[in-house]
């Protein structure tokens, strides 16, 4: 060290404490835990411009939007992802998401019959598998 410096400019650049601090850069997880739903919902629209079928994105999206109590928008989110993981058969996650829309917007009366159908829907699919399997037994005897 020279003599008259500053002794802690060694340790500083030792452990990086030297270099100028840059604005961190926060993942929309970050803001969402810092409840800057604003900033989280422009970055998560921003995603969805190049990627809409982003399932996972979307229902970020519908979560912000409920914390923003942008309800009308929330649902449409979360009854877009139902729709979707009704079309891979995955039901129970629909009427999940749609159970959970209906919470947010209690007059919707239409969320009532998508669960329904949905629901019908599962049902449906029960019977065919179920059809499919006793086809199979009978077929191997």
């Amino acid at each position: 060290m020279s003599e008259g410096g500053d002794p802690t400019v060694g340790i500083k650049s030792w452990f990086g404490g030297g270099a100028k601090q840059t604005p961190q850069e926060y993942t929309i997880d970050d803001l969402v835990v810092l409840e800057r739903y604003e900033e989280a919902g422009d970055r998560l629209r921003a995603k969805l411009k190049t990627n809409p079928e982003d399932l996972h994105t979307r229902l970020k999206l519908a979560e912000v939007y409920t914390q923003l109590k942008q309800h009308e928008k929330a649902v449409d989110e979360y009854g877009f992802v139902a729709e979707e993981y009704a079309s891979d058969g995955f039901y129970d996650k629909g009427i999940a998401l749609l159970s959970k829309a209906m919470k947010l917007a209690p007059l919707d009366t239409s969320l009532r019959f998508k669960i329904d159908k949905l629901q019908r829907e599962k049902s449906m699919e029960q019977v065919r598998a179920l059809a499919l399997e006793g086809l199979r037994a009978a077929g191997g005897q």
